[in-house]
C-alpha cells in the first residue's frame, strides 16, 4: 500500500480552509449586499436630508455675513459723522451752546405764557403760587392772591364778536401788567375772561388798594360794553385773600378762598373789590 505524502495532506487541508473562507466572504458580502438594497431607501433619504440641512446651513451663514457686513457699513459712516460733529462742536461750541440756550430758555417761556395776553398761563401761575407761598411761609409774610373777572363778558362777545372780545382780554392784560409792576408780583391769565394776581409781601389794605387803581385805570381805558347792566364800559369785579400762609392749608386754598370772595363781589353786584 503506498504512503500518502505529507506535503499533499497540508496543502489540501489549506485549499479547504481557503474555500470555506472564500466561501463565508461570500455569505458575508451577499448578506450585505441584501441589506443595503433593503434599506438603500431609508439611507438616501437621510442623505438627502442631511445634504438639505448642511445647504440651509451655508444660506444662513452667507445672510449673516451680509447683515454683519451692513452693519460694519452703518458703523463706520456714524463713526465718520460723529468725527464730523465733533470738529464741528469743537471748533464752534461757543457759538452752539449760546444758541442752544436761547432755544431752550424760548421753549420754557413759550410753555408758560398765554398766548393770546402774552401773560403767565395758569401752569406758570401754580408754579409760582407754590414758590412763593413756601417762602411766606417761612418769612411768616402775607401773601395775597387776586382774581379778576371781566363783568357780563358773554353778553359782550356775543354782541361785539369774538375777535372784539380777544381784543377785549389783550386791554385788559394791559392794564393788569401796568398797574402790577412789582417784580416778585405776577400777573397770569387763568382761564376764559378771568386773571389772576400774586401778590408777596402784601398786606390787605395794600391789596384793596391795587384793586381800586385798577379798576380805575380800566375806567380811563373806557372800552365800550352797552350790554352791561353796570357801566357803559367794560368793568371788572375782583376777590382775593391776603393772609399769612398757614402750614394746614395748602396753595389751591388761597385759589379757592379768592375764587369765594369773587363770586361774592359778582353777587353784590359786580364792578367792585372784596379781600379778607
Amino acid at each position: 500500500m503506498p504512503k500518502s505524502n505529507p506535503t499533499h495532506n497540508q496543502v489540501t487541508q489549506r485549499l479547504q480552509q481557503k474555500i470555506k473562507q472564500l466561501q463565508q466572504e461570500n455569505q458575508d458580502l451577499r448578506l450585505t449586499l441584501l441589506t443595503a438594497v433593503e434599506h438603500g431607501d431609508c439611507i438616501e433619504r437621510q442623505l438627502q436630508a442631511m445634504n438639505q440641512q448642511l445647504q440651509q446651513e451655508i444660506r444662513d451663514r452667507q445672510r449673516a455675513e451680509l447683515k454683519l457686513r451692513a452693519i460694519l457699513d452703518l458703523i463706520s459712516q456714524q463713526k465718520q459723522d460723529l468725527e464730523i460733529t465733533l470738529q464741528i462742536l469743537t471748533e464752534h461750541g461757543d457759538m452752539l451752546d449760546v444758541q442752544w440756550l436761547r432755544k431752550v430758555s424760548e421753549l420754557d417761556r413759550l410753555a408758560t405764557v398765554d398766548f393770546l395776553t402774552q401773560l403767565a398761563n395758569r401752569r406758570k401761575l401754580e408754579q409760582y403760587l407754590t414758590q412763593q407761598w413756601e417762602l411766606m411761609d417761612r418769612e411768616q409774610a402775607p401773601l395775597t392772591v387776586m382774581l379778576c373777572d371781566i363783568d357780563y363778558f358773554k353778553q359782550y362777545n356775543d354782541a361785539y364778536g369774538h375777535l372784539a372780545g380777544d381784543r377785549c382780554l389783550k386791554e385788559i392784560a394791559e392794564v393788569l401788567n401796568e398797574m402790577v409792576s412789582d417784580r416778585e408780583s405776577l400777573v397770569s391769565r387763568y382761564g376764559g375772561e378771568e386773571f389772576a394776581i400774586i401778590l408777596p409781601r402784601t398786606a390787605r389794605s395794600d391789596a384793596l388798594e391795587l384793586a381800586q387803581r385798577i379798576r380805575d385805570r380800566l375806567q380811563e381805558k373806557s372800552i365800550p360794553h352797552r350790554y352791561s347792566q353796570v357801566s357803559d364800559w367794560v368793568t371788572l369785579s375782583l376777590g382775593g385773600i391776603s393772609q399769612i400762609p398757614h402750614p394746614q392749608l395748602k396753595p389751591d386754598d388761597w385759589i379757592l378762598q379768592a375764587d369765594r370772595c369773587l363770586y361774592q363781589a359778582k353777587q353784590g353786584g359786580k364792578n367792585q373789590a372784596l379781600i379778607q
